[in-house]
């Protein structure tokens, strides 16, 4: 590894789910941190009221510092603001680039924490306030959510969650993630509910994990080689969006005006389910 340059070092895999971050944020003069909140007048409030206060604040964990540039942090200067939905005080909501419907959405730690088994409890807790907010805001649009965590070649914590629109149940999308691991050598071991995951891996083990509206959770330990994309494959397969040309994000992008008119609607469509709103 000493003989490889920096670049090959920090590279990421072709195929993973792009951030939404300028990748030459780590060649510019690094300024004074700004707000990261989306360009709202309630929400610049209260950014103003987090800076401003002077009263004590609940205390929190400092997250890691990353050792390259990772620009899910959201503390980064060269956030893309307008892919932003929602912010909390630990986790934020944001569009995915090339998401796989149009309210696909991504759940990430403000602060640098590679996976849900690194992070600390305030940010484990509003995390799960997110989830929670958008099962009941797919579920009044009548869709199921399927959310995922794949914790290899991804250096900062993202939680993919897509809405799945039609008939099937989260038993049928299980099973569907089944056949397709079976087809591909990738077992799956089943977490109730009443487990948490940490009871079935410990940190620092690559894993892929996927939660549904109800019932166990599925979990794979990986070892040796996995398909990066393999959340995407299911749920672009004829079993459940019939999408395969969906399977690259690449394919999927699109123009920065329309990504700013999605994430404005799922922001004005969301507000009803929206937490951070009372914070």
């Amino acid at each position: 590894m000493s003989a490889m340059k920096r670049e090959a070092l920090i590279a990421q895999p072709s195929n993973v789910t792009e951030c939404p971050y300028d990748p030459n944020a780590d060649k510019k003069q690094v300024s004074q941190p700004r707000s990261y909140f989306f360009n709202s007048s309630e929400t610049h409030k209260r950014a103003n009221q987090y800076e401003n206060q002077g009263g004590p604040r609940p205390k929190q964990h400092k997250p890691p510092v990353p050792q390259g540039p990772c620009w899910f942090c959201l503390g980064s200067p060269e956030v893309e603001r307008h892919l932003i939905v929602s912010v909390g005080e630990n986790c934020y909501l944001a569009l995915p680039k090339g998401g796989l419907v149009p309210e696909h959405t991504l759940i990430l730690p403000i602060g640098h924490y590679r996976s849900s088994l690194e992070v600390p409890q305030e940010v484990s807790d509003e995390a799960q306030r997110f989830k929670q907010a958008l099962r009941e805001y797919y579920r009044s649009r009548r869709q199921t959510l399927v959310l995922f965590e794949r914790n290899f070649h991804s250096p900062h914590l993202q939680y993919q969650a897509v809405p799945i629109g039609g008939p099937r149940s989260s038993d049928d999308l299980r099973d569907v993630f089944k056949s397709k691991g079976n087809e591909q050598g990738i077992d799956f071991i089943e977490v109730p509910q009443s487990q948490k995951l940490a009871d079935h891996i410990t940190p620092g083990v690559p894993f892929f994990y996927v939660e549904f509206d109800t019932g166990p959770r599925l979990l794979h330990r990986i070892r040796g080689r996995f398909p990066v994309q393999f959340g995407r494959e299911v749920l672009a397969s004829s079993d459940v969006l019939d999408a395969p040309r969906r399977i690259d994000w690449k394919a999927c992008t699109v123009a920065k005006d329309d990504e700013t008119r999605m994430a404005a609607s799922l922001r004005r469509n969301f507000q009803a389910f929206d937490f951070t709103r009372e914070l």
